[in-house]
């Protein structure tokens, strides 16, 4: 995924928050929300995801050209 600029804000019961510029609980590189208990929590966009659904979505996967155009339903041109 791209960089994106995500803030983060310890409250006073040392719940830890992670949140994109708009405001959103977010962070696709680890838990958005962090307990003082050691839970956590995974956001993307405000919306909430099990850890098992948040890895999945925001894992990288390797194709092959067959695999994308498979994928798109369509053929792409490799452009360097």
């Amino acid at each position: 995924m791209p960089y994106e600029k995500l803030e983060y804000r310890i409250y006073g019961d040392s719940r830890k928050e992670y949140r994109n510029t708009e405001g959103l609980l977010h962070r696709p590189n680890g838990p958005a929300v962090i307990y003082s208990n050691g839970r956590k929590a995974y956001w993307l966009n405000d919306r909430p995801y099990t850890e098992q659904d948040w890895t999945a979505k925001t894992q990288r996967k390797e194709m092959t050209i067959t695999e994308i155009e498979a994928a798109l339903g369509h053929g792409v041109k490799v452009v360097k």
